[in-house]
């Protein structure tokens, strides 16, 4: 018999791929007419077209404009001035944006994701962050903390004794029972550290500045 015709076959399905929007965190604030940046995983790779940075309002989930209309499948960063955006997805024209309540959307043909809600406000506006750490039993708790350079911490001992709280080898602080020390981590440049009490070195815990 003769041989059956060969037919081609379809192509495969180009992967879906959900991105994973790692800034702006959610609850984050940003500051308008300050440079951020946005950064998602994983990197595609495989997209034919250029992918999208759009802003939605975190209330209606209605686009509130476009940062970008021409990422590449290489990228997974992109720095943004968050004074303005685009109008739409193929203009030139930029908008003022202004302070509320947004999500972050990067999307390509068939990958996309979306960042949690966070707040754009006025630099006037900002609040400086505040991590908590307890000495308590001897121990202090969290035992690691990441932070961004600039965030404050707040040490309260909870013991009944004093701890002699040392960095790299130096005191930095004698706290007695009940007492409050708080530290503004600008004066440390970005890097990994580690807090311990001199007098009772298992009261340890590690500290990076981002």
């Amino acid at each position: 018999p003769p041989p059956k015709p060969v037919r081609d076959l379809p192509s495969p399905p180009t992967p879906t791929v959900k991105l994973n929007i790692t800034s702006p965190a959610t609850g984050e604030q940003w500051a308008t007419g300050q440079m951020h940046t946005i950064k998602w995983s994983p990197e595609i790779g495989y997209a034919a077209k250029p992918g999208t940075i759009s802003i939605l309002n975190a209330s209606t989930k209605e686009p509130a404009g476009w940062i970008t209309q021409n990422i590449t499948a290489k990228q997974t960063a992109q720095s943004w001035d968050t004074r303005n955006v685009f109008i739409d997805q193929t203009s030139s024209v930029k908008k003022d944006l202004l302070p509320g309540t947004y999500i972050i959307r990067v999307a390509y043909s068939s990958s996309q994701g979306q960042s949690g809600a966070f707040s754009i406000v006025y630099p006037e506006q900002l609040k400086t962050p505040v991590y908590n750490v307890e000495i308590k039993n001897f121990a202090l708790s969290p035992s690691t903390l990441t932070v961004k350079r600039g965030d404050k911490i707040v040490i309260t001992n909870s013991d009944a004794v004093s701890h002699n709280l040392s960095l790299l080898g130096q005191s930095i602080k004698n706290l007695t029972p009940g007492e409050v020390y708080e530290i503004n981590t600008q004066i440390f440049a970005p890097g990994q550290y580690e807090f311990y009490s001199a007098n009772y070195p298992a009261a340890k815990a590690t500290l990076v500045v981002q």
